[in-house]
């Protein structure tokens, strides 16, 4: 007998309120696919701007309940959801602003991520994750499995919203001033921080919020706000570090053209200089080479040890199950590293027509993935 379906919300609905409706299996083990599904569409509600009690009206409080009830397997996401959705209810005026949704949530518990987002749990908001309402022994503060370390998901949030959002950066830092200084790992030691956030994208009321709670600013920074007497001691006091590339292998003189107007001497000095833009374009992808090497790999036998290439935004990419993707750039036949990380290298089997595995090599690290159907 097929198991019974819990619907979200009504046709009507979805169609007044723009937020999507989709069955939720009661019985049986839950899919990965009906987790991506769920995470997809609680995430097309979120950065699009629905108040966070929309969000709840729309049918992720219901379905939380419905997962709960299940007996899902998927145990972590059942919980943080339920969890959220009761926390979300309690507050009705915050929203959540674009961000690119594969690069900042991933696919976390995205309910959870949001809140965290918001000032809910972690960040210091008025209720605690892990204590409930009717847990009447629950410590009024939970303690984070990583204290007394600054929790992972704090650290991505900040670095993550330090690319456009002055509001949330600066009800985060003023509560935690720690956390102007934090940097996230986005992938194969991609490391950025959330002045080098700020930084490469132009955010000079980011940057100096950030600034004035702890951050350290680096060349980078200072090129982006046009500080070009800070910029030139940098490069005379240590000639050739004009030619480091920033998070994501974007370029000093990037960054000074970040700045605008205000940065036009500095980005003069630069162009002056002749090597502050040595960018990591790569070298042109074969068209045989681009459709060959995308697929699915598999390094073990974990649902999440699978590795896929496909085409993302900006090009091939490379992304473990369940994490974020990162950009690969070519450096020769069937050999690219990932963006942000010149010295790994990601290797295609190129024995036959199409590649039957692929080997990455971290330093001492090295994985090697099979392709499997997918």
């Amino acid at each position: 007998m097929a198991p019974r379906a819990f619907t979200t919300c009504s046709e009507t609905e979805s169609t007044e309120n723009r937020a999507p409706c989709f069955d939720v299996p009661v019985a049986g083990e839950v899919s990965r696919k009906f987790l991506d599904n769920f995470r997809n569409i609680v995430l097309s509600m979120v950065v699009h701007g629905y108040a966070l009690t929309r969000v709840v009206g729309s049918g992720l409080g219901r379905t939380c309940n419905a997962m709960r009830s299940s007996g899902f397997v998927a145990t972590r996401v059942v919980e943080d959801c339920g969890l959220v959705a009761r926390l979300l209810s309690e507050r009705t005026s915050n929203m959540i602003h674009p961000l690119s949704r594969r690069e900042f949530f991933g696919t976390a518990p995205v309910a959870c991520t949001a809140a965290g987002m918001l000032g809910f749990g972690s960040f210091g908001g008025a209720a605690a994750i892990g204590a409930t309402a009717e847990d009447e022994n629950s410590s009024p503060t939970r303690v984070p499995d990583e204290f007394p370390r600054q929790d992972s998901l704090a650290v991505r949030a900040i670095v993550g919203l330090s690319h456009f959002n002055i509001d949330k950066v600066t009800k985060i830092v003023s509560a935690r001033p720690a956390l102007a200084k934090a940097s996230w790992d986005w992938g194969f030691g991609d490391w950025e921080s959330a002045l080098g956030a700020a930084s490469h994208v132009g955010r000079r009321d980011i940057a100096e919020v950030l600034m004035d709670h702890g951050a350290r600013p680096t060349i980078f920074t200072f090129a982006m706000l046009g500080n070009l007497d800070a910029v030139r001691a940098m490069i005379e006091a240590n000639p050739g570090v004009q030619r480091l590339a920033g998070p994501h292998g974007i370029t000093l003189l990037a960054h000074a053209k970040a700045g605008g107007g205000s940065s036009k001497s500095t980005v003069e000095y630069l162009e002056s200089l002749g090597d502050a833009d040595i960018d990591q374009k790569g070298l042109p992808v074969p068209t045989e080479e681009h459709t060959a090497i995308q697929g699915v790999y598999k390094f073990g036998g974990a649902p999440d040890e699978r590795l896929r290439i496909f085409v993302a935004k900006r090009g091939l990419a490379i992304e473990r199950e369940g994490r974020t993707h990162r950009s690969i750039v070519r450096v020769g036949p069937w050999e690219y590293h990932p963006q942000g990380a010149p010295a790994v290298r990601v290797r295609f089997d190129a024995t036959g027509a199409r590649p039957n595995a692929l080997t990455i090599v971290d330093a001492t690290l090295e994985i090697t993935a099979r392709r499997v159907p997918g």
